[in-house]
């Protein structure tokens, strides 16, 4: 007897628990071919589990390598991947799907909430259909359907998410720090920048760009009536010789030119002395002067392969004594014809260095000099700069009728400008005091005074 026969005679009551019973009880008997399914009473609630090791509960399927198909019309067709809720697809290899109608395609995608679509390697889609479409992305909408990520906390971190705030407050301090480079009363408040206004020349203009132009335009034209008004030739300067002897120098001019030669430098000191040697062979001098040394032996001693001594001091042998007298004649014709010949071309080369050596020095000496008496002309040019500008300065405030006078001028001369400001304060009718300055490269130049009338 079967168990459906054995609980089908007991009260009709436990008939139907009894038959649920014995189907379980048959399951569970049943060899596992594929993988798991889990089964209930609803209508086409059966799932599949196809793939190994997965697990399909409901109207769903699993075909994948250890994938989870759990709710309705769910597929888990990658490796690992899981598909729960209603209508989901989970496709890519490790992808997940959870919700209502997502769809999971991409290698370790994942896609949450309502028609939200992962579409590429490791993306994220997240809400109500969103598409991640690029690698390695995370998206809460789609193109056109844009959504706000809100309470977001501030961020730490190098690759943190940073929130409006902080945006604004890097916009803020960005604006201010550009306001302040830029000067000319330009600001920057509530992400708002006011430009800035530089008036040159009585003009206002409102960028860089144009002020910078105003001001190249004014010195073109400066540099201009200076070329056209012509330069004045400077006067002879002194040579090296005559600033010499104005420095002090007495004697003639070949004698300043022998001083320059410097002197002979200090010889080197002389090596430590070694130790003499102490063996039975060893030869030594005969005393501490070290000028004779005296050889062993009654009949006298012969030096044996003695090679031809090549320096003065050095040994000779009897090859060499034996062809030293008929070398000696022929020496003595040749050494006199050589020593006049080695005489002249010494005293010439020797006239031609000392002669080069005197002209690099007096080259030397005359650039300084150049370089000086330049440097002193351009002071003196931008004195005059300075002087031509405190002149118009005081030209544009002369007949101006206010207690208070400010003054600009500029000036010019010999290639150098100067600018010069100054301010006069009327005190009453019968007093006044003023003061100013002016500027030209390295040069400044400062005033102040007062004046009464009774």
């Amino acid at each position: 007897m079967n168990c459906t026969q054995s609980y089908a005679r007991r009260r009709p009551r436990l008939r139907r628990s009894a038959m649920g019973l014995c189907l379980m009880l048959a399951a569970l008997q049943m060899p596992a071919v594929a993988g798991s399914i889990c089964l209930n009473n609803g209508a086409g609630s059966l799932g599949s589990a196809e793939g190994l090791g997965a697990f399909a509960c409901g109207s769903s399927s699993a075909s994948g390598l250890g994938s989870i198909a759990f709710g309705t019309s769910n597929i888990s067709s990658g490796w690992a991947s899981s598909a729960v809720g209603y209508g989901n697809t989970a496709g890519g290899n490790t992808s997940n799907a959870f919700g209502y109608g997502n769809t999971a395609s991409g290698e370790n995608s994942s896609a949450f909430g309502y028609q939200s679509q992962a579409l590429n390697t490791a993306s994220t889609a997240i809400g109500y259909q969103a598409i991640a479409d690029r690698d390695y992305s995370v998206a809460v909408g789609s193109s056109g359907n844009e959504r706000q990520i809100i309470h977001l906390a501030d961020g730490t971190e190098a690759t943190d998410a940073v929130n409006l705030r902080q945006m604004r407050a890097a916009d803020d301090d960005l604006g201010a720090g550009i306001a302040a480079w830029l000067g000319g009363g330009a600001t920057h408040a509530g992400g708002v920048f006011t430009a800035p206004v530089y008036v040159i020349q009585s003009n206002n203009y409102d960028n860089v760009g144009s002020a910078f132009g105003a001001v190249d335009a004014a010195l073109t034209d400066i540099n201009q009536r200076i070329v056209d008004a012509g330069g004045i030739q400077g006067e002879r300067g002194d040579s090296a010789y005559e600033v010499a002897v104005r420095n002090g120098f007495a004697g003639t001019e070949a004698d300043w030119l022998g001083s320059l030669q410097g002197p002979v430098g200090p010889g080197g000191p002389q090596g430590p002395e070694g130790p003499a040697g102490g063996g039975p062979r060893s030869v030594v001098y005969d005393d501490d002067n070290r000028d004779v040394l005296t050889l062993a032996g009654d009949e006298g001693t012969i030096i044996a392969n003695v090679a031809d001594g090549v320096a003065a001091t050095d040994a000779a042998n009897v090859r060499q004594v034996q062809a030293g007298d008929s070398a000696t004649l022929a020496s003595a014709n040749a050494h006199t014809d050589t020593v006049a010949v080695q005489t002249l071309q010494s005293a010439n080369e020797y006239t031609d260095s000392r002669f080069a050596a005197w002209d690099a020095q007096l080259d030397s000496i005359q650039r300084g000099i150049d370089d000086r008496f330049h440097e002193q002309d351009r002071r003196i040019d931008r004195q005059g700069a300075m002087a031509g500008a405190f002149a118009g300065m005081a030209m544009n405030t002369a007949g101006l009728a206010g207690r208070n006078r400010v003054g600009v001028g500029v000036g010019a001369q010999g290639g150098e400008q100067a600018l010069a400001v100054g301010y006069q304060r009327a005190l009453g009718t019968r007093a006044s005091v003023s003061f100013g300055g002016a500027f030209s490269g390295g040069e400044k130049s400062v005033m102040g005074g007062a004046g009464f009338s009774w």
